[in-house]
This record gives structure tokens, sequence and C-alpha cells, in this order.
């Protein structure tokens, strides 16, 4: 009897194209301008959070997405910064020691980014999206937009862990 092994590769190939953003405003607010001022955008809240664990703690970032049934691909927006963390952190027990950590990153990165944003779909579809990074940095409320290397994508595609937040 032949044996197959299953590859969830073969299913879900990982986000192709995304971008790292730097904006003043807070994740609502840049939702609010990114649909006013991209009107092939409907961002909206997602019922999953992103989470990372580190340290004996579980950190949450809020999560923002939208489909496009038409163009077949997904949308996703992160802010950088949690909002929330559950667990237990080791106390400091030194004098100089730093006091547990109650935020984090889920990416840091040298250029200072406080949303990461990506593309879910057919290889063909994404690629159009390199024409988003002119069309984000035309966003008022966005500093700076830029197209993130096939190494970053690929601590995104690692960093990818789903909770159910809301």
């Amino acid at each position: 009897m032949a044996k197959f092994k299953l590859d969830l590769d073969e299913f879900h190939s990982g986000s192709h194209t995304g971008f790292g953003i730097l904006s003043r405003e807070g994740a609502l607010n840049l939702c609010y301008h990114l649909n006013l001022e991209l009107p092939e955008l409907r961002l909206k809240r997602l019922n999953e959070d992103l989470y990372s664990d580190h340290k004996g703690m579980r950190f949450y970032f809020r999560l923002f997405g939208f489909y496009d049934e038409n163009q077949e691909w997904d949308l996703k927006m992160v802010e950088n910064r949690s909002y929330r963390s559950d667990g237990e952190s080791p106390a400091a027990i030194g004098l100089f020691e730093e006091s547990p950590e109650a935020e984090k990153n889920w990416l840091p990165n040298k250029e200072g980014f406080n949303f990461f944003l990506w593309f879910d779909g057919n290889k063909e579809n994404v690629n159009f999206t390199l024409s988003w990074e002119k069309r984000l940095r035309s966003c008022s409320k966005i500093h700076q937009a830029k197209a993130l290397s096939e190494k970053e994508m690929a601590r995104i595609n690692k960093t990818i862990k789903y909770t159910h937040g809301l």
C-alpha cells in the first residue's frame, strides 16, 4: 500500500507581498483614512488577533483585514505594538534588572514601522499589488510605506499565529 505525505504548505504558500507602514495615527484612525482615501479597500477589525509568546507571556496584536472576492486576494494589517498580554513574566531579581515587559513589538524593525500590511492570494493576483506601495504612500496619514523584501516576508510568514481575540 502506498503512503502519502500531506504537506500543509501545499494549501497555503504564505504571503508574497507586504509593506511596512509608519504612521502617527492609531490603528482605527489609520484604517478609517485608508478606507476613505483608497476606495477599493474596506479594512475592518477581524475577530482574530495575532499573538506572540515571549518569556512565559503571550502578547496579542490587533488584526485588520479585507477580502476582495473579485480579485481573489486577502489583505491583512497588524498593529506592531501589543495591546494586551497574558501570563507571568519572571520577576526582576537584581538591582539593575529591568521590570517585566507589559508590551512587545510583533516584529522588531530598525525602520520603526508600527504597522505591517500583507496580501494573501494567488501569486498572479498578488503581483499587481506592487503598485500598492504608491497607493499607500499617497495616503495623507502614512508617513512611510516600504515594500518588504523576501527575507522580511519570510519572517512575517513564520511569525503569523492566529487566536480568537474578540
